[in-house]
């Protein structure tokens, strides 16, 4: 049962289903939920975090429960603000049988001090996770806490998408929710279906969701023919000069391929080079390790012309989101913070 009610200035923010997912967990619910890339995963993590921090569904003596925000990956991890599954548990690269990386975790004062502090343990990105490892972690928090009960009775809140990035052994260790730990735990599990980041573009919503399982429709694949390749025309405005336009998105495999077609073409682009160069601080040393796995270069180099995207969300009422695409037209320095997009003061 719910039994934490979101205030009105947080319920407004999400839609009925993200809602109910923060309510599960403020509640003290061990919760899965999961939906398609744009669903607003990564803002019922941010609302979560905000509830907790005003005391809402906080601990008896009306402090905010510990949330711990980790992820399978470093990128994953930086994208949400938090460290990797991997480190938090002081599991390195989470070989060895379960003994053995309990042994390690017992012997190391700071990791299990960890263990034992943490209320709430988010993991994002759990797609990646293999059933082995959630067990394994399991197993290691009840042993750090010295509770039988899974995950040593710690509140456990999951989220990804199973339709995305597998675990590398996929045959051999299964998906996480496989795990025998899985249905101990989870008591509560949404499916986010509404997805925000391409609304108003209905066929490209058909085509991402048939695409997500692998069921593209004959009308969905005439459509992604046809756009494959654009003439020169539609590069062009109405005199027919060309002007600077967002350009079709090429996928790659590798990300040193990305960086090689992203120099070659700034390096046909006319005109001077704009550097700007990253401000990173972090609360402790663990935290600047995962600067490594940001997406976003320490030094930016633009030209006017530079296709562009965002890495994360700034306004969505105005398209401003995770993977909008732009073109820069000019550079220009405001004449004080005011003019600066919210979250770039």
């Amino acid at each position: 049962p719910i039994t934490i009610k979101l205030p009105s200035n947080l319920r407004s923010t999400l839609n009925e289903e993200q809602c109910l997912v923060v309510e599960s967990i403020l509640s003290g619910h061990s919760t899965f939920f999961t939906g398609p890339a744009g669903s607003g995963k990564s803002h019922v993590l941010s609302t979560l975090l905000k509830a907790n921090a005003d005391g809402i569904g906080g601990k008896q003596n009306g402090q905010p429960r510990n949330i711990v925000v980790t992820a399978t990956t470093g990128v994953a991890a930086c994208n949400v603000g938090g460290i990797t599954i991997h480190s938090f548990g002081g599991v390195g690269a989470g070989n060895g049988s379960m003994a053995d990386m309990a042994k390690r975790v017992m012997g190391n004062e700071y990791t299990k001090q960890r263990w034992r502090e943490v209320d709430v343990l988010v993991i994002d990105e759990v797609s990646m996770m293999a059933a082995s490892f959630l067990d394994k972690l399991s197993f290691i928090a009840s042993r750090a806490r010295n509770d039988r009960r899974p995950f040593g009775g710690v509140q456990l809140v999951v989220c990804g998408d199973f339709f995305q990035l597998p675990p590398v052994e996929l045959s051999k260790d299964g998906f996480a929710f496989e795990a025998k730990c899985w249905s101990e735990v989870i008591k509560c599990s949404v499916l986010l279906t509404q997805v925000f980041r391409q609304r108003g573009d209905q066929t490209l919503l058909n085509i991402l969701d048939e695409a997500r399982i692998g069921e593209l429709s004959v009308t969905s694949a005439e459509v992604l023919r046809r756009h494959s390749v654009l003439p020169a025309a539609a590069f062009a405005n109405r005199s027919g000069e060309e002007e600077e336009q967002i350009k079709p998105t090429l996928l790659e495999c590798r990300n040193r391929e990305v960086d090689k077609a992203n120099q070659r073409e700034m390096d046909t682009l006319p005109g001077d080079v704009h550097s700007f160069s990253a401000r990173d601080r972090g609360i402790n040393d663990t935290y600047k390790a995962q600067l490594k796995h940001c997406q976003a270069p320490a030094t930016l180099e633009l030209k006017v012309g530079a296709q562009v995207m965002l890495l994360k969300n700034i306004d969505l009422e105005k398209g401003l989101a995770n993977g909008s695409r732009g073109v820069v037209v000019r550079f220009q320095r405001p004449h004080n913070e005011s003019e600066l997009p919210t979250g770039f003061k």
